[in-house]
């Protein structure tokens, strides 16, 4: 009869507990996850070395537009006749 009174309280007890060390363990697992998400990410993409481009033999200049404002337009504009002066 003792030990029925006593295992009433327990089992919240216990789910407590194991709720806590399930929170520590995800918390744990999902540093280890991003901390390795970050380093196959540098792996793959910081590999190469860019190489300096010269831009003194270039002859043709794309410029892409968006005329969504006036401001746009007008920043295009002298940017247009800039690159027309300079040849």
């Amino acid at each position: 009869m003792m030990h029925d009174a006593t295992m009433q309280g327990s089992p919240r007890k216990k789910f407590n507990k194991i709720r806590e060390l399930n929170r520590r363990r995800n918390y744990f697992t999902k540093k280890v996850r991003n901390a390795l998400r970050v380093g196959v990410a540098k792996a793959l993409w910081d590999r190469r070395r860019r190489q300096p481009v010269d831009l003194s033999s270039a002859k043709t200049v794309l410029l892409m537009r968006n005329e969504g404002a006036v401001g746009d337009v007008v920043v295009d504009s002298a940017l247009v006749k800039c690159l027309h002066q300079s040849g």
